[in-house]
């Protein structure tokens, strides 16, 4: 069964979906997605595990943040935690911008951390949406054109570079998101990354591989995260990667039965 409902935080109300029992799971989503991305995966895995999930901050029905910087995507996090009185190591799931949120909280090292699980890496996106969202004007402008649809075969077609074999029903569900609120927070939430701060994060992640079970997962047809140098050098320095070969960027859609399969195996030993 399925919880839905609202918790405050010093943000505004956040959104949320939670079911099942036992070790707590949070999954956070990218851009322009909501919680809704990990429905499939919460539905096998609550099975077993006590799976959070929000909307993030600005998109789907949470309000969004003034700092969409690394430090506050995981102090963001901790404060989710306390509300949902999560007070057992938590294992963190994340994709895309979701990412930043989990592994900006588990570097910070303020909460106990079971294991992280990272749908891509921490990078710098660079994108035709991104750069004209970090440029003034031209940012507020897409807002205004996505808002009133006269950008909808664009960003349909951005989804489909992304994961060509994403359900023609969610892609146009993406569109219709976009053309809500959430689009003024995309535009903050790409406004708000540094380049020298997501190599900041990602050197303090590798550097806490020794005690931190972490899992990669990646598409090999993601066109915005290729598999390239960082899962190999995850998986030298200990982490376990995991490839799926005819996924794009929405491995959560794409593969949601066979990644719950995944994860299951990788919480059920971190959480051993």
């Amino acid at each position: 069964m399925i919880r839905r409902g609202y918790v405050n935080l010093s943000s505004g109300r956040v959104f949320m979906r939670e079911s099942g029992s036992g070790p707590p799971v949070v999954f956070c989503h990218g851009a322009p997605d909501t919680g809704a991305v990990w429905r499939d995966v919460a539905m096998h895995l609550s099975r077993s595990f006590r799976c959070i999930v929000p909307d993030l901050p600005g998109l789907g029905r949470s309000a969004p943040m003034r700092d969409y910087s690394v430090a506050h995507r995981g102090e963001w996090i901790e404060e989710l935690l306390a509300a949902c009185n999560v007070r057992e190591p938590v294992h963190l799931v994340g994709h895309s911008h979701g990412a930043v949120f989990t592994a900006g909280a588990a570097i910070r090292g303020s909460v106990a951390v079971g294991s992280l699980t990272l749908l891509g890496s921490l990078r710098y996106d660079d994108h035709w949406f991104a750069r004209l969202s970090r440029v003034p004007v031209a940012g507020e402008t897409a807002v205004w054109l996505l808002k009133r649809g006269f950008m909808r075969w664009a960003v349909e077609a951005e989804m489909r570079r992304g994961s060509p074999r994403l359900p023609r029903e969610y892609v146009r569900s993406l569109h219709e998101r976009q053309r809500g609120a959430s689009a003024r927070a995309i535009v903050r939430l790409y406004r708000h990354e540094r380049r020298a701060d997501l190599a900041d994060a990602e050197r303090r992640l590798f550097a806490s591989l020794h005690r931190l079970p972490l899992l990669l997962v990646w598409g090999r047809r993601d066109p915005y995260d290729p598999v390239d140098e960082f899962p190999e050098r995850a998986r030298q320095m200990g982490a376990r990667v995991h490839v799926f070969e005819r996924a794009g960027h929405w491995t959560p859609v794409e593969e949601g039965e066979a990644l719950s399969g995944v994860l299951h195996g990788f919480l059920r030993a971190a959480a051993a």
